[in-house]
């Protein structure tokens, strides 16, 4: 009999400790660190996880906004449309006896920049005209989602936003950062870049399985590689707000 306890004592113990827990911190996504753009004058999705079934609260620039986390944890609200703003602000995010800070937030143009070596290749690599000084400019600001291959859709990534300064400046798509240099120019508001690509790349692992399904003449199943760095990478990003995209494909 004391056998038998025994043992099941130590089954109950193993099934607890390699059960998926319920549990889950309150965390946002890359795309929600210091420093970060949001798109100005459309409605701003702000997404992340807690525990199941917890109460979320989400305050930024006069407005909070509320709901529930879902069974699987991941919760998601809408900001009203945003005013473009110069002024880094606070968002706040907060379920239970945690919250989340987010500092340094501006309002402004997002532009998604995506391609082959081309949009990829750095500033560090270009010449930089003597009128643009990158310390100058620290309203425009690059994130870099890394190089990920997925067969299934991610939901997060590593990274982080980075204002631009003389330092920090070498690594921005220059594509993008020039494109941003003359946008910010002409409509004097903050301009957020997301970096999402890689060179000698061909456009099917680019590709979501819905456009796939949209062309009858593109058959998934006969093509290689179809629609990885969509799922590792363009996935990862979404739903964040962008006013456009940059895409700059190449030669493949």
């Amino acid at each position: 009999m004391k056998r038998l306890l025994s043992v099941c004592i130590a089954l109950l113990v193993g099934q607890l400790a390699f059960s998926p827990t319920v549990f889950a911190e309150l965390k946002l996504p890359a795309m929600f660190t210091d420093g970060a753009v949001l798109q100005q004058e459309m409605a701003v999705p702000v997404w992340g996880w807690s525990d199941p079934g917890a109460e979320v609260k989400v305050t930024f620039a006069g407005q909070t906004q509320t709901t529930k986390a879902g069974s699987d944890g991941k919760w998601s609200v809408k900001l009203d449309k945003l005013k473009a703003n110069k002024t880094g602000t606070e968002l706040t995010v907060s379920s239970g006896g945690d919250s989340l800070s987010v500092k340094d937030v501006l309002v402004g143009e997002v532009w998604f920049c995506s391609g082959q070596s081309n949009m990829e290749w750095s500033v560090r690599q270009a010449l930089m005209p003597e009128q643009i000084k990158p310390d100058e400019l620290p309203m425009i600001r690059h994130i870099k989602v890394p190089h990920v291959r997925a067969q299934e859709k991610a939901n997060d990534f590593k990274g982080q936003w980075t204002a631009c300064n003389k330092n920090s400046v070498g690594g921005f798509t220059a594509v993008g950062f020039f494109f941003a240099y003359e946008l910010q120019k002409k409509l004097d508001v903050p301009v957020g870049l997301i970096g999402c690509n890689w060179g000698g790349t061909r456009i099917e692992p680019w590709t979501p399985p819905e456009g796939f399904a949209q062309v009858d003449e593109l058959d998934a199943n006969s093509l290689k590689d179809t629609s990885t760095m969509f799922n590792g990478m363009v996935a990862a990003v979404q739903p964040y707000a962008i006013k456009g995209a940059i895409w700059y494909q190449g030669e493949s």
